[in-house]
């Protein structure tokens, strides 16, 4: 349990389990980052990004203050396999937003095609 306010509430985005970060709009250069959670604290949560090419969590670590952070989508242990297809298609859908979403969804269609899902 973490102490936020007044509020008791669980600790979701731990160390060690996998995310799907959404960022505001206008924070960063994409609105969603996947990575792993190296660390959190009262200042914001800071991943180490999924190379999607390696399949693996390594290189750049992105760091996002509590009041630029909009959602996550969380996986623990061995949730972590089903986790990836799900964020790969958030990631897509988030990237495409600005176009409307009918456009956003058609991304993922288009993306789940290609990868054969």
């Amino acid at each position: 349990m973490v102490t936020r306010g007044s509020k008791q509430m669980p600790v979701v985005l731990a160390p060690g389990n996998v995310a799907a970060l959404v960022v505001k709009d206008g924070t960063a250069q994409n609105r969603c980052y996947v990575g792993k959670v190296l660390a959190v604290d009262e200042h914001g949560v800071r991943l180490t990004l999924m190379d999607w090419r390696a399949a693996s969590f390594r290189g750049w670590d992105f760091f996002a203050p509590w009041e630029n952070v909009s959602s996550a989508m969380v996986a623990e242990g061995g949730d972590a396999s089903r986790f990836f297809d799900m964020a790969s298609d958030l990631e897509v859908w988030w990237d495409s937003i600005h176009k409307g979403r009918e456009a956003a969804d058609k991304a993922v269609a288009a993306f789940r095609a290609e990868k054969g899902k």
